[in-house]
């Protein structure tokens, strides 16, 4: 009952910020999508300058959608800052950035491209594990991508002193609407509080 109640609340409190995530999501796509359509259409010299600035802004896209649903899960703030840190953050750990993406994009190629025979063994195999299986992956990156931003959101350091290589290690250089959420997840002991 208490994680249930735990869930509702905080399914209520983030369901208007997510869905207008979402929206500003399906709109970037959207865009994306008719860029693409025009880019083909014109051909030649120019169509290939827009070609290749279309793949520039799918880059930005996908980098900073990579980041923007785990910062919302995780911190909350308004709506431009945390669209802002998810790009912010895609730059600042561009390495590990890339590396989700390559991986992303090497189990979708190795499940719908590889083999097109499998296509419909891939779905399956995507419906029932393949996105649990690529958001842990993920999430072991995130995690370590985001205690290497803000140390303090999920280890602070034992001796109460500056995280070890930490890019904000003091409040001056932190945003001020920083509000962590409050779960299970970072209180291990919460079933033995009576």
């Amino acid at each position: 009952e208490m994680v249930l109640r735990a869930f509702w609340t905080a399914f209520r409190r983030n369901f208007w910020q997510s869905t207008a995530l979402w929206l500003l999501c399906l709109a970037a796509i959207a865009f994306l999508f008719f860029f693409y359509q025009v880019v083909i259409l014109l051909g030649g010299t120019l169509g290939r300058v827009y070609l290749v600035s279309f793949y520039v802004l799918l880059f930005v896209d996908l980098t900073g959608l990579l980041y923007l649903f785990p910062l919302h899960a995780r911190i909350q703030t308004k709506l431009r800052h945390t669209l802002r840190n998810a790009w912010l953050t895609a730059l600042l750990a561009l390495p590990w950035t890339l590396l989700v993406l390559l991986m992303d994009g090497a189990a979708l190629y190795l499940s719908f491209f590889m083999n097109p025979l499998a296509f419909q063994a891939a779905i399956f195999i995507w419906c029932a594990a393949g996105f649990g299986v690529v958001a842990l992956l993920n999430s072991y990156i995130f995690r370590r991508v985001f205690a290497k931003i803000a140390p303090g959101l999920y280890a602070p350091p034992a001796d109460g002193g500056r995280a070890e290589g930490a890019v904000f290690t003091d409040e001056a250089h932190r945003d001020q609407d920083l509000m962590v959420h409050e779960s299970s997840y970072s209180d291990p002991d919460w079933n033995r509080k009576a």
